[in-house]
């Protein structure tokens, strides 16, 4: 009879923990393989893809690539993340996105610029990206500016290709101090009031360290730039003296630097 009475009473005390569980399997198989936010009885979060689900255990891999073994019983609540990967854009869960940047700073100087980024892949410590810049020369209020007093206009495109790295994004990948290197190439035509033309071929390496910003959808990045170009000028019928061909020629050729302030959305 004590044995019965054991047997009956541990199977109440079984079915009475599996009816105050925090979460169960009903809740938790809808969202397997899907990104979630996971919050512990002690107040901690987990985030990232629920990837498997045991008896006791479920596995989840965090946003920063670690894979997290949790018990079922410690679980105080499961949802699916805010943002559905599957329908729209999480940055730290995609394995790849496309960003589309305008640098408004252009707008003031030489003329607007827009900017291509792909995100090849997101590691453990890191995420990597190439990108495709181009610029349009001549519209800039400075430069108009400067070409209207000199008579003369100013018209052309810079190109940029290059790679950046994001070394110490944070758990969803969203902030991170980013390091570039990329070739810039300009093309810039400067003609006077007869139309007598000179072209300027400009190109060199240049390197950037700054911040990015992202928020769901939008970007934001500030950082420095600084490299090395060289180049040519062909004043084709452009006539000057040979002491300002001079002082031309050697103002291609040299270090430059500059400020990108961009924003953006990202896909």
């Amino acid at each position: 009879m004590k044995r019965l009475f054991f047997i009956v009473l541990t199977i109440c005390l079984i079915l009475s923990m599996n009816a105050y569980s925090k979460v169960t399997d009903e809740t938790l198989n809808p969202l397997n393989n899907k990104y979630v936010t996971i919050k512990l009885e002690n107040g901690e979060q987990i985030k990232g893809k629920l990837l498997n689900i045991e008896e006791e255990n479920i596995t989840i891999k965090t946003y920063d690539g670690n894979i997290v073994k949790v018990k079922k019983d410690s679980i105080n609540e499961a949802t699916l993340e805010t943002v559905d990967v599957e329908s729209g854009y999480s940055p730290y869960a995609k394995e790849t996105s496309i960003i589309v940047e305008l640098n408004p700073i252009g707008f003031l100087i030489f003329g607007p610029q827009i900017t291509f980024e792909y995100n090849l892949n997101k590691q453990n410590k890191g995420q990597f990206s190439i990108f495709l810049g181009a610029q349009q020369i001549g519209s800039g209020l400075l430069i108009k500016a400067a070409a209207d007093e000199a008579d003369i206009t100013v018209s052309g495109f810079a190109l940029q290709l290059g790679a950046i790295f994001y070394p110490f994004y944070d758990k969803k990948g969203i902030d991170s101090l980013y390091l570039s290197a990329f070739l810039q190439y300009y093309n810039i035509d400067v003609a006077d009031d007869q139309d007598n033309n000179a072209t300027l071929s400009i190109y060199g390496p240049m390197v950037g360290v700054g911040f990015r910003w992202l928020w769901t959808h939008f970007t934001m990045r500030f950082g420095g730039e600084i490299g090395y170009v060289t180049g040519s000028v062909d004043f084709t019928d452009l006539i000057v003296s040979e002491s300002d061909k001079q002082t031309v020629e050697d103002a291609v050729t040299g270090i430059i630097y500059g400020i990108n302030w961009s924003i953006g959305i990202a896909f």
